[in-house]
């Protein structure tokens, strides 16, 4: 079944549509129940990407339905939902699925950087470091949390109480020590 799904990628990158669907259909027919949702999310994925973006998210449903207990499936969820450009469902996912996964820092980090993106008052900022010190407590060694922390000390808006370039780089710090194979916290420290 995995072969199904990497000629469907590579179909698919050359252009034929119809027959990288179809990799992906055989895929699901040979893949065994436990692991149907790795198929369905590509499914998924496909529909994405030829632009049929309600029929994705159908499917996308289904599979956070059927795999409640897979985290990554969540938050491939909210992914897809950010795509499309659908922010407050996605932000709605996410907060459903930290009520299961709190653990997550993937998930964390995805929430800060929502809410961060229409931070606009001092509220809006208020409740991103609030998410962010939540998260820190929740799962401090995360360096996806402490980046997005670092990002929020890093955002020089005139309703942001929390700008401050010291505490960001404390903040990246932390991020690089926990999770040094994530660059994007390398990036921040640049900037």
């Amino acid at each position: 079944w995995k072969i199904w799904l990497i000629a469907a990628r590579l179909v698919q990158n050359q252009g034929h549509r119809d027959d990288a669907r179809l990799c992906i259909e055989r895929s699901c027919m040979e893949v065994p129940l436990k692991q149907i949702s790795i198929c369905l999310l590509e499914y998924a994925k496909y529909f994405e990407m030829i632009g049929e973006n309600e029929r994705a998210l159908d499917i996308m449903q289904r599979v956070r339905t059927q795999s409640n207990a897979e985290w990554k499936i969540q938050f491939e969820a909210v992914m897809m939902y950010m795509r499309m450009g659908k922010f407050k469902d996605a932000e709605k996912i996410v907060k459903e699925s930290l009520k299961s996964y709190f653990a997550k820092g993937r998930l964390w980090a995805v929430l800060i950087q929502l809410q961060h993106q229409r931070a606009c008052t001092q509220q809006d900022f208020q409740e991103v470091h609030n998410t962010f010190k939540q998260a820190v407590n929740e799962i401090s060694k995360s360096g996806e949390v402490w980046c997005e922390g670092a990002r929020l000390c890093l955002t020089n808006h005139p309703s942001n109480p929390f700008f401050d370039v010291h505490m960001a780089l404390k903040y990246l710090d932390f991020a690089v020590q926990f999770t040094p194979q994530y660059g994007d916290s390398f990036l921040e420290v640049i900037r």
